[in-house]
């Protein structure tokens, strides 16, 4: 595992990264400019603990190999980037503890779901939820995701 410091807004112009994790900086509101370096690359993205955070960036849209996106315990977050559903590639997305988006992405009357009904394996819970459904999330197509949190 290589651990990656960056200050301030590093000039990093391009990382090849297949794997990034965000996670318990409680002063983050929005993401760093460098998180453009690794739209190309990036197959994970976990965005945990940062409860301060306003926005996810657009550049997110862009990350045409994402396959897993996590994003836990982050309650300001508000909203989804407006051209989700390009992310054609991706095959699971969590959100937990987010109340707000939580309650935009619900399967069929979300007014997120339409940005990812395409995406396999949904998971979308807010705390104390888990026991309604055996601790694993239904959508109507059948798919299932259970996910372990921290």
């Amino acid at each position: 595992m290589i651990n990656l410091s960056l200050y301030n807004e590093s000039p990093i112009r391009r990382l090849m990264m297949k794997h990034l994790y965000i996670g318990e900086l409680r002063g983050l509101l929005t993401f760093p400019g460098w998180i453009e370096g690794v739209v190309d690359t990036l197959e994970t993205l976990q965005i945990y603990e940062l409860p301060n955070l306003k926005t996810l960036p657009e550049c997110l849209t862009r990350m045409t190999r994402l396959k897993r996106l996590q994003i836990v315990e982050c309650p300001q977050l508000l909203s989804l980037p407006s051209r989700m559903h390009r992310l054609t590639s991706l095959e699971d997305l969590v959100i937990y503890g987010c109340p707000e988006l939580c309650r935009k992405c619900q399967p069929q009357s979300g007014e997120y779901w339409h940005m990812i009904a395409h995406i396999k394996n949904t998971s979308i819970e807010e705390p104390g939820e888990e026991g309604k459904v055996d601790d694993e999330a239904r959508v109507e197509n059948g798919d299932t995701c259970k996910e372990e949190f921290k």
